[in-house]
């Protein structure tokens, strides 16, 4: 499999994951946050590539900002809608967050002129 599609198919899962977990309630939301965070990590290290760092910070900055405004203006849809949504942007928010915690590690390595040993490391782990 290449590594490419490790992070195609990360983000597809997450996404997934963050809306329909909203309504299933049969498994421990700690699990469920804790594995959306790993898969954003998943995504932010194998999807995203140099060119795109900008475009998807931008991206994710935006996301994170509406998911949260998205969270407290829920409370209108009433309790039950309400609950679903904001569990689905919580979700979201978390998930796009570690995405965005990875790629900005990268755009800070990338800005400061990081030393070759990352740069090794970073070829290494993604196969290149």
């Amino acid at each position: 499999m290449d590594i490419k599609q490790v992070g195609r198919w990360s983000f597809a899962i997450g996404f997934l994951i963050s809306i329909g977990s909203a309504f299933i309630e049969i498994i421990d939301q700690r699990y469920i946050l804790s594995f959306l965070f790993l898969l954003g990590l998943l995504v932010g290290y194998f999807n995203i590539n140099h060119e795109d760092i900008q475009l998807f910070l931008t991206g994710v900055i935006f996301l994170i900002v509406f998911g949260i405004a998205g969270i407290e203006v829920s409370s209108i849809f009433g309790t039950e809608i309400g609950n679903y949504s904001r569990a689905m942007l919580r979700n979201f928010v978390i998930f796009a967050g570690a995405s965005g915690l990875v790629i900005a590690r990268k755009a800070i390595f990338i800005a400061s002129g990081k030393p070759k040993i990352f740069e090794k490391i970073f070829e290494s782990i993604k196969g290149g």
